[in-house]
């Protein structure tokens, strides 16, 4: 497969893979982080903040973008981008509501090793 090439995809189990494909150079950067768009939906008026970790080896904090234009309440989109691959802790907070939950990023490569359907 080409190095340019990458693509990601959420699965259902909780887990980011993705293979490089040409014009989304954006979704994998050369030095490895790798970016992802994660919907949110506002129950409470306020700005979000996305926070995150690594939870199986040390790394460097994630990157959350948050735009602006989507109004205080409703839905919200926003852009991570994970340093390295590994399990994550993200948290969304609004106001004084949170919500936590952890993804696996992995490559498209080892998705069928992890999750034993190929």
């Amino acid at each position: 497969m080409p190095e340019d090439y990458y693509q990601t995809r959420c699965r259902p189990a909780g887990s980011i893979a993705g293979r490089r494909r040409p014009g989304n150079e954006r979704l994998r950067q050369r030095e490895g982080s790798i970016w992802w768009k994660f919907p949110w939906w506002r129950l409470v008026s306020g700005d979000l903040t996305i926070t995150g970790r690594r939870l199986d080896a040390p790394a460097p904090p994630l990157k959350s973008f948050v735009p602006e234009g989507y109004g205080e309440i409703g839905f919200q989109a926003s852009g991570v981008t994970f340093p390295s691959e590994g399990c994550w802790q993200l948290t969304g907070t609004v106001a004084h509501s949170s919500l936590t939950f952890v993804t696996l990023v992995i490559p498209q490569a080892h998705r069928a090793v992890i999750s034993g359907s190929g």
